[in-house]
């Protein structure tokens, strides 16, 4: 029974920045703009928790500091994508690179080292880990809330269905009086906001900030929109399903006599054989990485 909650309550911690991601993601595709930023949305928002939270001694000062973070870097990027013709793939790419490495140079100027910022205070990991219910941070406890706010918000709400429509036909909207540079601006800020959430996990989660610390989640999200078919349901169940099959490997790699190498590959594996049977399949959003007249 203990390897049952160990790996459900393992599954949704690894699903928590991965959910936050791949919400924001759905948000951010579905109004047109690929969005390959979400590692940079991640390290912002990690780092800046992580920043906040040593300089001023409040989690609370570290995830507002965390989100304006995350916000900055996807309003500059819903700049790029929606003010200029650049590609979008491109603008996402660089801004992970941007990102990554003045991450590291701020680890550099305040802290003096290029892996690591301090650990949090005693006080403060003491506060995290009173803050858990369930053995759940309330991080976990609102990506898995957040889930069902993203599906009613797209489906049910005025800023849903114009974010859909300029997705799918951003000159329609326009002739609607919807402006869709506005539309699309905001939805990736929007995006920015709820993934820099998952990076304020990251950093919570240890107790400090490390750099390359979003590992690819960003990327991964991503492949779980893909496979979600944009849906914010059927993403986040990827989401989760990827999780799972992360914990499941970390189950086996203590339990069973194989090489670490393998557990760890088998959820990346499994991704990709489903992402390869999948990608030709779905539908995405008509205007998808199509830029504004």
């Amino acid at each position: 029974m203990n390897v049952v909650a160990d790996t459900l309550v393992g599954t949704l911690g690894i699903a928590t920045p991965l959910l936050f991601a791949t919400l924001g993601g759905v948000v951010s595709e579905r109004s047109g703009v690929i969005n390959l930023g979400l590692e940079s949305y991640l390290l912002a928002g990690a780092f800046g928790a992580a920043a906040g939270t040593l300089a001023a001694g409040s989690l609370l000062v570290g995830v507002g500091v965390g989100l304006l973070a995350a916000g900055a870097v996807a309003l500059a990027h819903g700049i790029l994508a929606t003010r200029t013709r650049a590609d979008h793939v491109v603008t996402g790419v660089a801004l992970n690179l941007l990102v990554d490495a003045a991450t590291i140079a701020a680890l550099v100027s305040l802290y003096g080292t290029k892996g690591s910022s301090p650990l949090f205070s005693d006080g403060l990991v003491e506060a995290l880990g009173a803050s858990k219910v369930l053995g759940l941070s309330p991080l976990t406890w609102l990506s898995l809330v957040a889930i069902p706010l993203v599906v009613v918000a797209l489906a049910r709400t005025k800023a849903g269905l114009r974010l859909r429509a300029v997705g799918e036909n951003p000159r329609c909207a326009e002739s609607l009086g919807v402006s869709a540079a506005r539309v699309r601006l905001l939805s990736v800020v929007t995006a920015g906001l709820i993934t820099g959430l998952g990076g304020v996990f990251l950093a919570f989660d240890v107790g400090s900030f490390s750099k390359h610390m979003a590992g690819g989640r960003g990327y991964l999200a991503l492949a779980c929109v893909v496979i979600g078919k944009w849906r914010p349901r059927w993403a986040a169940a990827a989401a989760i399903g990827f999780a799972f099959l992360k914990a499941l490997a970390n189950q086996l790699q203590t339990a069973a006599r194989i090489p670490d190498e393998i557990p760890r590959m088998l959820p990346y594996v499994i991704t990709l054989v489903v992402l390869s049977g999948i990608v030709g399949r779905a539908r995405p959003p008509a205007a998808l990485g199509k830029p504004l007249a």
